[in-house]
C-alpha cells in the first residue's frame, strides 16, 4: 500500500497486511501530484524500456486517468524516454478527449487486427508523451475471450513503439478485459478508493493477482 513517510515527506511502499499498514485501507492520503511523482519513480526503477504497465481501479475509475497521465508525464520528464498512454477501456471517459479526436482509430482497432499507424498516435503538449484512444471498436475493450487471444499482439506492437506504455483499464470488478491486459502487461498498478474499496476486497484482489502470476508494481490510495 502506498502511504506517506512522515520522516521524509515522501512515499514508501508497503504490502497490504504488513505491520504498520493499520487495520483498514484508510491510510493517510497524499496529493495526486505527489502520488504521480512517486509512481513515476517506481515505474523507472521497476520497469525496463519497452515494458507495458496497466493502471486500473478495483471498483471505481475515478482519478485513475488523471493519475496515469500525470505519472507518465513525470516519467517522461525524469528519464527523457518516449511514453505512450493508451485508453484501453470504453466504460468511462477520461481527459484524453481534448487530444484524441472522436472516432479516431486506436487500441480496439489493434485488438481487431489492424496495424499500428500514425493516425492512432496523438501528440500532447507534454513533450515525449503520446496518446492513443480506445478506437472505433469500443465493444471489444470488455470482450474477455477476444482480448485473451489478441491483447498480447496488440501490446507487443505498442511496446515496439515507445520506451514505456501505460494502459488505462476499466475497474477490475467491471471488466474481464482488464484482467486479460493485466496478464500480458509487465506490471499493474491498482488504484484503491478510500470511500469505495474495503480492505478485504483489496486483499482478495492482491491474492488474485498473485494466483494468476500478475506482477503488482504498487497500490495507490485515491480519494
Amino acid at each position: 500500500m502506498t502511504r506517506q513517510d512522515p520522516a521524509s515527506g515522501g512515499l514508501e511502499a508497503r504490502r497490504i497486511g504488513e505491520p504498520g499498514t493499520g487495520p483498514a485501507v484508510m491510510v493517510p492520503e497524499v496529493a495526486l501530484t505527489q502520488n504521480a511523482v512517486s509512481l513515476a519513480n517506481r515505474m523507472l526503477a521497476g520497469l525496463t524500456p519497452g515494458d507495458a504497465l496497466l493502471l486500473c481501479g478495483l471498483t471505481s475509475h475515478r482519478g485513475v486517468g488523471a493519475l496515469a497521465m500525470m505519472a507518465l508525464q513525470a516519467a517522461a520528464g525524469l528519464s527523457g524516454i518516449r511514453v505512450l498512454l493508451v485508453e484501453a477501456q470504453s466504460v468511462h471517459a477520461t481527459s484524453m478527449g481534448r487530444y484524441v479526436p472522436t472516432g479516431a482509430p486506436g487500441f480496439t482497432d489493434l485488438l481487431a487486427g489492424a496495424p499500428l499507424t500514425a493516425a492512432m498516435l496523438h501528440a500532447t503538449n507534454q513533450g515525449p508523451v503520446q496518446l492513443m484512444g480506445v478506437g472505433t471498436r469500443p465493444e471489444l475493450a470488455g470482450a474477455g475471450s477476444l482480448m485473451a487471444a489478441s491483447v498480447g499482439a496488440a501490446l507487443a506492437a505498442l511496446c515496439a513503439e515507445a520506451g514505456l506504455v501505460g494502459l488505462i483499464g476499466a475497474p477490475m470488478r467491471q471488466s474481464v478485459g482488464t484482467a486479460s491486459i493485466a496478464k500480458h502487461a509487465q506490471a499493474t498498478v491498482l488504484c484503491v478508493h478510500r470511500a469505495v474499496d474495503r480492505r478485504d476486497t483489496v486483499v482478495q484482489a492482491v491474492a488474485d493477482f498473485s494466483a494468476t502470476g500478475t506482477r503488482l508494481l504498487g497500490t495507490v490510495l485515491l480519494r
